[in-house]
């Protein structure tokens, strides 16, 4: 049940963002056996410098294995949440005890740096550091790069820390909270 929830979740965030009748570029895919998949997506307010992460991870058969959402302050550019998003999800893999990772992101910039070990020369060196040491905790690790409509679910979860829950964490299912977007016909499926 839980991947139909998700899937119309998804849908959902899918077709608010997507002006009418343009065609899907992409969509989320399982990642191979053996390996597990960690979607991470950034939000970004310049006038206020404030943003948030989702992060989603799932295995090969698409199970949810966790879902976490933090809130930053003080975020210099999209890129340096992108940066965040990417670190706090792999350190979100590493909790789960998982080897094989696939980190998968909509942000070609930060896909580029991470795929050519290219952050020393950035402004974000310092996470880019980071990122490269949380990646030796894992016996395999691949960069992905996926567009924004197949990062739907981790960009929905970036939307939800707010003031009073900054710091959000799901283990084996799915947050609430992102069920709430969701119209009550959908709920009843």
């Amino acid at each position: 049940m839980w991947h139909m929830v998700e899937d119309l979740i998804v849908l959902q965030a899918e077709n608010s963002v997507r002006p009418a009748g343009q065609p899907r570029r992409s969509s989320w895919k399982r990642p191979p056996h053996g390996r597990t998949k960690v979607n991470t997506d950034a939000a970004f307010q310049a006038s206020s410098a404030i943003g948030a992460f989702g992060a989603i991870i799932r295995d090969a058969d698409g199970n949810l294995i966790a879902d976490s959402a933090k809130r930053y302050f003080h975020i210099a550019d999209p890129l340096t949440g992108e940066c965040l998003a990417a670190r706090d999800g792999l350190k979100l893999a590493a909790q789960q005890s998982l080897d094989r990772v696939i980190l998968e992101c909509d942000n070609l910039s930060l896909f580029n740096m991470m795929r050519e070990s290219t952050g020393g020369r950035s402004a974000v060196y310092g996470l880019w550091q980071e990122i490269q040491e949380l990646c030796n905790a894992f016996i395999s690790i691949e960069f992905s790069f996926v567009h924004r409509e197949g990062n739907g679910a981790a960009h929905v979860c970036a939307s939800l820390p707010s003031l009073l829950e900054p710091e959000l964490v799901w283990l084996d299912r799915f947050s609430l909270h992102l069920l709430e977007g969701l119209s009550p016909i959908v709920i009843l499926l």
